[in-house]
């Protein structure tokens, strides 16, 4: 095929072909290493919770749905889920009889969902939080989470971990933690903005979630985030909130220091005896 060319000119074809391949390999690698275009993401599900805090910070969340009963969902602090189904037409004895005021009262959220309207929920909420002596949790500090949800969820996927845990990072998760690869990221927020949607068209897996969000009192519209930045975040969204979430501890870690110090300093001077006169 190249018979009859000169050597001059082969040696050109032969650069010229090297160059095309240099530059076809440079582009590509551009591309690897750019931003990931975003998803097209369906909407989420108009379930239309409502959510409402009770004088004493009881988060509650509650739901109309067409259902002969009344399903109640009761998450306290370091115990299992409690589940109660009450019938509509005299779900108060039901509860009085078959769910007996505790002994102590707990922190808890708590989750109602029945064919009636949002007034009759709400004032089915109120009597169950005053009756089974629910009181408010403690507010999630959360500051790293709400600026980097994807990032968050990220550590959270690693240790199996619902949508809506506070994420918490172990310094050893750093060394080996974060997405190995461009391709390891969009393939992992594909697959968690898919699995959300999924488990919130779940009527059990939403109620589930819901109990989780009110629990940790996270923003009502703090899973449409969390989805959305799914949808955008990048690669470094994982290392964004490690770095934060160090930031934070280390910041807390030296108030505590300083407070420690403080109180050390003070005693001791009160236990100083005065010189007598």
């Amino acid at each position: 095929m190249f018979h009859g060319l000169s050597r001059t000119t082969l040696n050109i074809l032969i650069i010229g072909c090297l160059l095309f391949i240099a530059g076809v390999h440079l582009l590509t690698r551009q591309n690897d290493q750019g931003p990931l275009p975003a998803l097209t993401l369906p909407p989420l599900p108009q379930d239309h919770w409502q959510h409402w805090q009770n004088v004493g910070g009881v988060q509650v969340s509650w739901q109309a749905r067409a259902s002969d009963e009344l399903h109640i969902r009761i998450l306290r602090e370091g115990t299992e889920p409690t589940n109660l189904t009450l019938p509509v037409s005299d779900w108060g004895r039901a509860l009085v009889t078959d769910w007996p005021e505790p002994d102590e009262a707990a922190a808890a959220s708590l989750i109602v969902t029945g064919p009636l309207d949002d007034s009759e929920l709400r004032n089915i909420a109120a009597f169950i939080i005053r009756q089974q002596r629910l009181v408010a949790t403690e507010a999630v500090a959360a500051t790293c989470q709400l600026a980097h949800p994807a990032g968050a969820h990220w550590w959270n996927a690693q240790q199996q971990l619902s949508w809506a845990t506070p994420a918490q990072l172990a310094i050893a998760d750093l060394a080996s933690g974060l997405p190995q690869s461009r391709d390891d990221w969009a393939s992992f927020r594909e697959a968690a903005a898919r699995q959300l949607r999924r488990d919130l068209f779940d009527q059990q897996r939403s109620i589930d979630i819901f109990a989780r969000v009110s629990y940790h009192q996270w923003p009502e519209d703090y899973l449409a985030r969390l989805y959305a930045d799914l949808g955008q975040a990048q690669m470094t969204a994982p290392q964004a909130f490690a770095d934060c979430w160090q930031s934070t501890a280390k910041q807390q870690s030296d108030t505590e220091f300083d407070q420690q110090n403080t109180a050390s300093v003070t005693h001791h001077r009160r236990a100083i005896p005065l010189p007598s006169s």
